[in-house]
């Protein structure tokens, strides 16, 4: 809905309408609080509506350990501990969602089956209309900026179609990061990383969750230079592209930069997530996928990941909207060609992948600098390819921090009353390598809304 609000006294006012405050929206409407939900967008879903739809977690806090060695262990625990009976509530809402399977390699979780990948605005739109049921108010083109400490709770400065004071007991900040804001990308993740990264998000997730809970007292976590994503051809993608054109055999493949060397371990992390932490500080902001034709037969079709990924030909795809595809039937004409058209050193290049080649036959991948850990493949198989690519961001693994029930805390870790954090603006418990963000958002919306109805219950 949109326009004046029938009054300003609520409960809870969450901010945002995409996964995560959905979650909380639900949980605390139906428990008989009076919730009001603000969006930027005129419609719900956030990062949630232009994802793969896949909600997914470790199989256990241990494991998830492995994963991610650097993310704040407790949030991990609780994290992993609670996934199973969040998909339960979620099942409950008789939403389009498949049971909870085995995801590859990845962990166990299930997948929305209504829209398609980087599609699911229908269900996210569904799940706005659960809310709705349940009592809670949306109002879309809406969100506030700035929120000051009111005897009884908190008063909420609104932009957009409501322009009335808004008091509330709490606040929830469910904004999605501030992947979108190139002056805090600058400030926590690096000089620079603003303009090189490509924004694999919306543009709507701008840091203001992050911005208001510091103006109130709350404090950042760890991990704030950490950033979720993946390669992405480096050419102009429009949103609902974003996820079915994904590099996702940029794990797989040899990747160098333009001085033709390679930067980092591709094997690392659950997917690539790992390629573009790196891969955005090349010169340029940029860098090369090298694969050979096995490789993309392999995982350039197929992913292997989930059902929910499509399978089609994403050469041909990249090329159609532009992007920059490079084949040639011999390693010597691929790096004279990356050479003329992308300006790479073509002699370190071809001596980068000769040298790799020889690793892989050696089986000592792990002696190269940067090692290759995991998935020693060689370019045997002509025609051979390059893709240039950059770096997608998706989402921010810092954020506020908050303790295991999602209470905003301190720079003492003391907790801040009445404020509360979940999905991307809950940071720390992701880090270098990740876990599933929107299986992160599903639980921490979950016991987020379960501890504002305990909480302001009580209170």
């Amino acid at each position: 809905m949109s326009g004046t609000p029938l009054h300003s006294q609520w409960d809870i006012v969450i901010a945002g309408a995409g996964f995560s405050g959905l979650v909380a929206a639900n949980i605390a409407a139906k428990g008989g609080l009076k919730v009001l939900v603000l969006e930027r967008n005129g419609e719900p879903g956030g990062c949630a509506a232009i994802s793969g739809g896949i909600i997914w977690a470790p199989e256990s806090a241990e494991t998830l350990a492995e994963y991610v060695p650097d993310g704040d262990p407790e949030l991990q625990r609780s994290y992993c501990e609670h996934f199973g009976e969040a998909v339960s509530w979620l099942q409950s809402l008789d939403l389009p969602i498949s049971q909870i399977e085995q995801l590859g390699s990845l962990g166990r979780g299930c997948v929305m089956t209504t829209g398609q990948s980087g599609d699911r605005h229908q269900f996210m739109s569904l799940m706005a209309r659960v809310a709705e049921a349940h009592g809670a108010t949306i109002s879309y083109k809406s969100s506030f900026d700035r929120a000051s400490k009111h005897p009884a709770g908190y008063s909420v400065h609104t932009e957009g179609e409501w322009r009335l004071p808004v008091h509330a007991r709490a606040i929830l900040f469910a904004t999605g990061g501030f992947q979108g804001s190139p002056e805090l990308l600058d400030r926590f993740v690096g000089s620079g990383a603003g303009k090189s990264l490509f924004l694999r998000s919306v543009p709507e997730c701008t840091g203001t969750g992050l911005s208001v809970a510091l103006d109130l007292g709350g404090a950042t976590s760890r991990n704030m230079h950490h950033i979720y994503g993946h390669t992405m051809p480096d050419v102009a993608i429009a949103a609902a592209d974003m996820q079915p054109l994904t590099a996702y055999l940029a794990a797989k493949s040899l990747i160098i930069n333009r001085e033709g060397e390679r930067f980092v371990d591709e094997s690392e992390g659950r997917l690539e997530e790992v390629i573009l932490e790196s891969g955005w500080r090349q010169p340029d902001g940029c860098y090369f996928l090298i694969f050979d034709s096995e490789t993309y037969r392999k995982y350039g079709v197929d992913t292997g990941i989930s059902s929910a990924l499509p399978k089609f030909d994403r050469k041909a795809r990249w090329r159609a909207i532009g992007a920059s595809v490079i084949e040639a039937v011999t390693l010597q004409s691929l790096v004279e060609t990356l050479g003329h058209r992308e300006h790479v050193n073509s002699v370190r290049a071809l001596r980068t992948i000769l040298s790799y080649n020889l690793a892989c036959r050696n089986q000592a991948t792990r002696e190269l600098s940067p090692p290759r850990n995991h998935d020693p493949i060689p370019l045997v198989e002509p025609p051979y390819f390059a893709v240039r690519a950059r770096g997608g961001i998706s989402a921010t693994c810092g954020g506020i921090r908050i303790d295991t029930e999602c209470h905003v805390l301190g720079n003492s870790g003391e907790t801040v009353s009445g404020l509360y954090a979940a999905g991307v603006d809950a940071g720390g418990v992701f880090g270098k390598t990740y876990g599933g963000f929107l299986g992160w958002s599903l639980v921490s919306g979950y016991l987020a809304g379960r501890s504002i109805l305990r909480d302001l219950h009580t209170g």
